[in-house]
């Protein structure tokens, strides 16, 4: 038995013990005696937390298959196993267990923190309102005030009694804990919490300890246009208008802009997560962090948009603060409804010079037509009128010449 994981002490202040390799040992509080648990051989493995219910029953987990709950006699023997599999914590190995002054059961893992549900038998996540925090949840306590402390490589999740969460981080620049390597937490007297990890000890006093209530305000930074640092109209777009009159105004020729925004939290900017949505172009909300604070947009459609920029605060909480940008792409001169009407207007033109040719075409054809038919008439008159006078005349040629 070699490398131990995880140490626990019982309600009957037996000390129990997980080896990395070797198996579970027991050292009675009474005797002093250890013993080493003799447990099926299937449970058997890589074993990094343990503890005991209030039932006498063994939490033991395994980096291959999952948490164990074994079932003890009085005499120590394995009785009965349960398994918890791995696919129930998101796929992860278990890096803690902790019951809590309630018998609850919580279990860490590199995927989250979870809470065993005893009405369905199984092991619930709880859902953190961090999203781009760390998940790894590498020691679990309880102090004084009931609240559960869920140590993770950043900073610590608290959980109070109605499941109310918050997240503190003691130093952004260094981490609390690292993977693998968890080297104990515990409660003093006057309920401190002290976490000891491979970069030391850090300890404070839950009393003390308060989230940042610093006033988070998103701002628009910067504005780049073409991926340049200027803007198509200086009068319109002065970065304090702006943000006083929550409206920018875009020429059609900006077919590409981008925003940088802030909280002007300057104590630790890199703190501070930004979340931003263009209405009816994005989805959903686009989570970024301070060192990518800024978003682009390209070949938008003329018309009116609605971006909208958030923050969280120091302590990874999402705040009230939404920034509401009105955005407002211009139309090419010759897209504009007054140029629509000129093209209207000229097109109407054209129909109307068109018919009103063709309708002095059809006049003129009518008029040649008539003129045509009239020459005809009036020939075909006077040849009906020529014809017997000729007769005539000849008749009366012929009568005289006898006589």
């Amino acid at each position: 038995m070699r490398y131990v994981r995880s140490i626990f002490k019982d309600y009957y202040n037996n000390i129990w013990l997980a080896f990395s390799e070797g198996g579970v040992g027991s050292i009675n509080a009474s005797t002093g005696k250890f013993t080493r648990l003799d447990y099926p051989e299937k449970v058997k493995g890589k074993h990094r937390a343990i503890c005991r219910d209030s039932n006498g029953n063994i939490w033991l987990s395994s980096d291959n298959d999952g948490l164990y709950r074994l079932q003890l006699d009085d005499d120590l023997k394995v009785i009965s196993t349960k398994l918890y599999p791995r696919n129930m914590f998101g796929g992860s190995w278990i890096t803690a267990v902790y019951i809590d002054h309630q018998k609850r059961i919580w279990a860490g893992t590199a995927n989250g923190l979870y809470r065993y549900n005893t009405e369905q038998d199984k092991f619930t996540r709880l859902e953190f309102p961090y999203s781009r925090k760390s998940s790894y949840i590498g020691a679990i306590i309880q102090d004084n005030m009931e609240n559960v402390w869920a140590v993770s490589l950043h900073g610590i999740y608290k959980i109070n009694i109605e499941d109310l969460i918050v997240y503190y981080e003691l130093n952004v620049n260094q981490d609390i804990v690292k993977t693998w390597y968890i080297l104990g937490t515990c409660v003093n007297r006057n309920g401190e919490v002290f976490i000891g990890g491979v970069n030391g000890l850090n300890f404070f006093n839950p009393t003390q300890l308060t989230p940042d209530t610093y006033p988070h305000n998103v701002y628009i930074s910067g504005i780049k246009l073409l991926n340049k640092e200027n803007f198509s109209d200086e009068k319109k777009n002065h970065l304090h208008k702006i943000n006083n009159s929550g409206k920018l105004v875009l020429s059609y020729t900006d077919t590409q802009f981008s925003l940088s925004f802030s909280s002007l939290y300057y104590k630790d900017p890199l703190k501070i997560e930004y979340a931003y949505m263009l209405e009816d172009f994005d989805k959903d909300w686009i989570i970024t962090d301070a060192s990518r604070n800024n978003a682009s947009y390209s070949n938008l459609t003329p018309g009116t948009y609605t971006f909208k920029v958030k923050s969280t605060n120091a302590s990874g909480i999402w705040m009230d603060n939404i920034r509401t940008i009105e955005i407002v792409v211009e139309k090419a001169p010759w897209r504009t409804w007054w140029a629509y009407s000129l093209y209207a207007t000229i097109v109407a033109g054209i129909l109307l010079l068109v018919v009103r040719n063709f309708n002095l075409g059809s006049k003129l054809r009518h008029k040649d037509a008539l003129s045509k038919w009239k020459l005809d008439y009036y020939t075909r008159l006077s040849y009906g009128f020529k014809v017997p006078l000729t007769l005539s005349l000849c008749a009366s040629a012929i009568s005289a010449e006898k006589l």
